[in-house]
Parts: structure tokens; C-alpha cells; sequence
């Protein structure tokens, strides 16, 4: 969540995956975690779970 939350614009779950030691082998677990956020509300996306990003508090 917190390279979410530090990214200047919306990531996908690659560009995610990839900024963790493991990369590629993890993208699928990293999309399932993004679209959970996204089902509690806690990550945006508006290209239907292409891209992310998190939701600021306010």
C-alpha cells in the first residue's frame, strides 16, 4: 500500500509486481490484492481494474 500511496500517478499491477524483490512471479497475487483494495474502497480505479490508485483520506 505504500508504494501505492507514494506513486505520482495510477500503477498497474505489473509496474507494482516489478518493485518487489520477486517481480513477475507475484503479479498475480499483487492484481488480487489490488482488486480486493478496490472492492473495500481502499484503492481507485476508473479503467476497470487496469491501473490503481490509492484513495487519499481526507
Amino acid at each position: 500500500m505504500a508504494v501505492l500511496s507514494r506513486a505520482s500517478g495510477p500503477l498497474d499491477a505489473a509496474t507494482l509486481a516489478a518493485s518487489f524483490r520477486q517481480g513477475r512471479r507475484i503479479e498475480p497475487k499483487v492484481a488480487a490484492i489490488l482488486a480486493a483494495l478496490a472492492r473495500t474502497g481502499t484503492a481507485l480505479s476508473s479503467d476497470r481494474g487496469r491501473s490503481f490508485w490509492a484513495r487519499q483520506a481526507a
